[in-house]
């Protein structure tokens, strides 16, 4: 009995274990190695925060993936290719012990990046291309590469922008994963988000009451923070999955015709109209409404967006927390963003790096200091960013260059490569304590002249930190440092040489918004099992309880004459039976001492009154204590237990 029932128990925590992993949430970092990831060829490397693998011969594919349940959701990895190709596999149903790319390619789809294209297919175990963009990849640089999957159907993104879509039914769900083809590829982070998916912590609400704008609004930050803003493609398909019919969401553009903007404030950066949208079919339609996916709006494409007037009325969504804005300042040597440049035009080119805007070194060395800076005037507060850019320095020994922060409304806080002698990298001036301040020889960081670095600046609350990362030397933290203080611009400057920009983001919000991350995936796996381990004990130890009671209840047992209501009539007489009386009172005592004030159920007697009434005394009234639990046992043969119900697992 106890046996079955643990089995049963353990059926269901197995299938509540499967219902709960299935279609999790995932992000991976590459911090350190994984042991979720499966390696089918190749000699894939962790190293400095990314994952890279080599493939050295033609007609070669090599795959590290994860073996799951996944199928709609966005999927999206930071990719670079120094040559070859390398890319994203998703809803893999069948992967061969070998991966040969040409005449056994398993079973799955591909997207990936080359010198000049992006395109994605299917793999039947030979390759059949579906999709293709062409478009410049810069080797070296790294892509974020999107793929939103929303049944047959496949939306594809380059650096948050949607490039195009395919359509194909041949498989519905399945693992995801990397691969390299012909070539080195590199992956800096992988992350897959499902609307709903265990695990995940989303930031939309749904409310279903019907409202016109304002009052969905006002409704919004009363109850949460603000109607909804949305800044990727996968926050698009989250809010999707939320909205049935109608969604208004937070965007406008009352206060200027034809320039769009959210309610809370946040950057409009990314978007999802209709075909034909936005249109003013209805007269003045300033607010922004998503088509949802129930009937009545199957004419129009769901999760796309139209304007519509304020009145409505319609449900809406709404944000839970401040939502995080990327700004792309530069994007393939192009100022998106409004810059201050001073002493310099910064002319625009192109080499093997990708497009650039640079400097030129005679216009930035007048008399001894450096007069050439571009500085975007963003005031940053004192909240969360990370800013990211891709740059060469050239003409590193008879020059250098900075990051420049405004640190308290003053420019003149830097960061740089110094050059001319010194071959260093320093810090200088308020923010950084004056100085400067030297940290070591640029070789030592992998900063080689002429090629491409990444840096990154980045500040958590107080904490700031700054590192380089360079195809030599893999990533390097080349400064921390605690500073308290409005940040109110960032900057460049370039000192006698040249400095080549390919691209510069800055991401805000990011603590308030909160990200997926392995480790926090690795937690929730930890708590789980902690759950499940739980859930095994528990039922253990019912099972032991159970058998205990059982066991006292046979001692416990008058002879077999006597049964049911005569062991009542026994129990209210006078004179009690002689098995009562034969019982020691003392044992009796013991085990009932303070007893736990709770009522026993009519037909039934306590040790603590079968023992008063061996000593033909009144019986004791019941008080709070531990007692109770330990005499738990009655002198009464209790009825059959009733037939067990049909098992049914309840997650």
């Amino acid at each position: 009995m106890a046996a079955q029932a643990l089995l049963r128990a353990a059926s269901v925590v197995l299938l509540c274990w499967r219902a709960a992993t299935a279609g999790t949430c995932f992000s991976d970092d590459f911090s350190s190695i994984d042991s979720g990831w499966i390696s089918v060829d190749g000699d894939w490397k962790w190293s400095g925060g990314t994952v890279d693998d080599n493939v050295g011969n033609y007609g070669e594919g090599h795959v590290l993936y994860r073996d799951a349940d996944y199928s709609d959701g966005y999927l999206e990895a930071s990719v670079s290719v120094s040559s070859g190709q390398a890319g994203l596999l998703f809803r893999i149903a069948d992967m061969p012990v070998a991966a040969d790319y040409i005449n056994n390619a398993g079973q799955m789809y591909y997207c990936g990046i080359n010198l000049n294209w992006v395109r994605c297919g299917r793999m039947n175990d030979a390759w059949s291309e579906i999709w293709r963009y062409n478009t410049p990849i810069a080797l070296g640089q790294f892509y974020d590469l999107g793929i939103n999957m929303e049944g047959s159907k496949f939306t594809v993104f380059l650096d948050g922008a949607e490039i195009g879509s395919f359509s194909d039914s041949s498989y519905s769900s399945g693992g995801i994963g990397l691969r390299t083809y012909w070539g080195r590829g590199i992956y800096d982070s992988i992350s897959y988000e499902a609307p709903g998916c265990a695990g995940s912590n989303s930031p939309f609400v749904y409310v279903d009451q019907e409202m016109s704008w304002t009052d969905a609004r006002e409704y919004c930050r009363t109850h949460h923070h603000d109607l909804a803003s949305i800044h990727s493609a996968s926050e698009n398909a989250e809010v999707a999955a939320l909205c049935p019919v109608w969604c208004f969401l937070g965007g406008s553009d009352v206060d200027q015709e034809g320039t769009w903007t959210w309610s809370d404030g946040s950057a409009w950066a990314y978007e999802n109209w209709d075909t034909g949208q936005p249109n003013n079919v209805n007269g003045p339609e300033d607010y922004l409404n998503m088509w949802g996916a129930a009937p009545g709006s199957s004419n129009r494409e769901h999760g796309k967006w139209n304007d519509l007037r304020p009145e409505g009325p319609h449900t809406f969504v709404c944000r839970e927390t401040p939502a995080s804005s990327t700004y792309e300042i530069v994007v393939n040597g192009v100022m998106n963003e409004p810059l201050t440049v001073i002493g310099d035009a910064w002319a625009a080119g192109s080499d093997s790096f990708g497009s650039y805007i640079t400097s030129s070194p005679g216009l930035c060395y007048a008399g001894g200091t450096g007069v050439c800076y571009l500085r975007w005037e963003h005031d940053l507060g004192t909240g969360d960013f990370t800013s990211t850019m891709n740059l060469v320095v050239t003409d590193l020994y008879n020059s250098g260059a900075s990051f420049e922060f405004n640190y308290n409304s003053a420019w003149g806080s830097n960061f740089g490569f110094a050059g001319y002698g010194s071959l260093d990298v320093f810090t200088d001036g308020p923010f950084f304590g004056d100085g400067p301040s030297y940290h070591g020889n640029l070789a030592s960081y992998g900063i080689i002249d002429g090629e491409l670095m990444t840096l990154v600046v980045q500040r958590r609350g107080d904490d700031y930190t700054i590192s380089v990362t360079t195809a030599a030397m893999g990533e390097k933290v080349v400064h921390t440092q605690t500073k308290a203080g409005d940040i109110q611009g960032l900057g460049l400057r370039p000192w006698r040489g040249t400095i080549r920009l390919y691209s510069w983001t800055v991401t805000t919000g990011l603590s308030i918004q909160g990200t997926y991350d392995a480790d926090a995936d690795d937690d929730s796996d930890d708590n789980s099992l902690v759950v499940i381990l739980g859930v095994v004990i528990g039922v253990l130890l019912v099972v032991i309880a159970i058998l205990v009671i059982m066991k006292r209840s046979k001692v416990a047992k008058p002879p077999q004459g006597h049964r049911g209501p005569a062991m009542v009539e026994a129990a209210t007489s006078p004179t009690a039976p002689p098995q009562l009386a034969s019982i020691k009172a003392e044992a009796l005592g013991m085990m009932s001492e303070e007893p736990i004030a709770e009522a026993v159920p009519h037909g039934h007697v306590s040790g603590a009154e079968a023992a008063a009434m061996a000593a033909g005394e009144p019986p004791p009234q019941p008080s709070a204590g531990w007692g109770r639990r330990f005499a738990s046992w009655r002198a009464v043969v209790e009825p059959p237990p009733p037939p067990e119900p049909e098992f049914e697992p309840e997650c």
